[in-house]
């Protein structure tokens, strides 16, 4: 990834994240909540941190799931 890609590349991240529907609460988005802690970008990869409410998350896997789909829409060598 070239450096003057990266305020771009962390922009478009941050709302193809942000649309991110909450898979058991409806009409709400993951941004909407607040879940979102941090979005970077470090070495080419993407490190995203969500704030879950209990750790043990029925949903923590689907969560990482749609968080990998959105970053490989916006960049598959990510």
């Amino acid at each position: 990834m070239k450096k003057t890609r990266a305020p771009e590349l962390k922009s478009t991240l941050r709302k193809a994240l942000a649309a991110i529907q909450h898979p058991e609460i409806q009409a709400h988005t993951l941004e909407d909540l607040g879940m979102f802690q941090s979005i970077q970008i470090v070495d080419g990869k993407v490190q995203v941190t969500l704030a879950l409410p209990i750790q043990h998350s029925p949903v923590k896997e689907t969560l990482h799931q749609l968080i990998q789909e959105a970053v490989c829409a916006v960049d598959p060598e990510l």
